[in-house]
């Protein structure tokens, strides 16, 4: 029996972007029996730009404003912490976010960049507090709604984490990233048909997020409709070639409606991005002794037993 597929469901959580500083995102890694680490994690993700706005001080006939002054001083901390938060130094961005709240405690950017860095650091209860505090402030901040979902949903509260979802798309009913995590909550909760309509929704906006088509391969793969769940596999793989796991996956639908050859091409394609995959050495090689090829089946074997020692 083959290696089971990997469950990455991506959660796209609305990152931090300057427009210096390279963007990246996060992707939560949901692991189950056979799954590995896909140490992309909270990965390449397609968010559009949150910015803090940029307070011109104002100097007029009576000297400085002393309330723009403070707002321009919390927004250039607010970049101190968002650069720091870049180079993985997440204890002093929070400690930037920190100062910028004391100098402009309504500033709610500052709530929302510190709830990030507590997801970050796995402190799911403190990122829900900082993003019900920016959400608080701007109770508009359909972004803020959105990662206070994700971090619902990591401590396992998926039915307050669609309602964190609905929210944000209420606010912003084009929000393809809560669309595509109010699916995922979905699939956990074993609504796998609610989850399907909210990846398709989520699609519909962003065709090109790749994480949205993988996730719906899954669900796809999990409710036994393989041919379905290639279609999604294939759409990934032609935005984002490079992603070794959804060839794994495509590899296991292949397996699964017993096309041999083909599910080896794509494990191959797997091995060749990430050589030290033992799965797909291992469901190669259950291929190749589905062909009767034994002597190359006996040759996968063998090099998975060798990278999981």
């Amino acid at each position: 029996m083959y290696l089971s597929i990997q469950l990455y469901l991506f959660s796209m959580l609305k990152r931090l972007n300057l427009k210096f500083i390279f963007y990246f995102s996060i992707i939560v890694t949901v692991l189950c029996a056979g799954c590995i680490d896909s140490g992309i994690q909270e990965s390449v993700g397609n968010e559009e730009i949150v910015e803090p706005a940029t307070e011109e001080i104002i100097k007029n006939s009576s000297g400085y404003n002393v309330n723009n002054i403070s707002e321009a001083n919390a927004t250039a901390i607010l970049t101190e912490g968002n650069i720091l938060y870049d180079l993985g130094n997440y204890e002093e961005a929070m400690e930037a976010y920190d100062r910028a709240i004391e100098i402009d405690p309504y500033n709610a950017d500052a709530y929302y960049y510190k709830g990030i860095v507590l997801n970050e650091l796995n402190y799911f209860d403190e990122a829900i507090e900082a993003y019900d505090k920016a959400i608080e402030i701007n109770p508009e901040y359909f972004e803020a709604w959105n990662n206070k979902g994700i971090a619902l949903a990591e401590i396992g509260n998926y039915e307050d984490a669609i309602e964190a979802y609905d929210k944000a798309i209420e606010i912003n009913s084009q929000y393809a990233n809560a669309w595509g995590n109010k699916g995922n909550a979905l699939h956990f909760l074993g609504n796998s048909e609610e989850a399907i309509e909210a990846y398709d929704r989520a699609t519909e906006i962003n065709p090109q997020d790749f994480e949205i088509w993988f996730n719906k391969g899954l669900v796809f793969q999990i409710l036994d409709r393989h041919e379905k769940a290639i279609e999604a596999y294939d759409k990934a793989i032609e935005i984002n070639p490079q992603f070794y796991a959804v060839w794994y996956n495509k590899g296991n639908a292949m397996y699964d409606l017993g096309e041999y050859e083909e599910a080896i091409e794509a494990y191959d394609k797997a091995i060749e991005l990430n050589p030290e995959f033992a799965g797909a050495w291992t469901n190669k090689g259950n291929s190749l002794e589905n062909l009767g090829k034994n002597i190359e089946a006996a040759k996968a074997y063998a090099k998975a037993i060798e990278l999981l020692n």
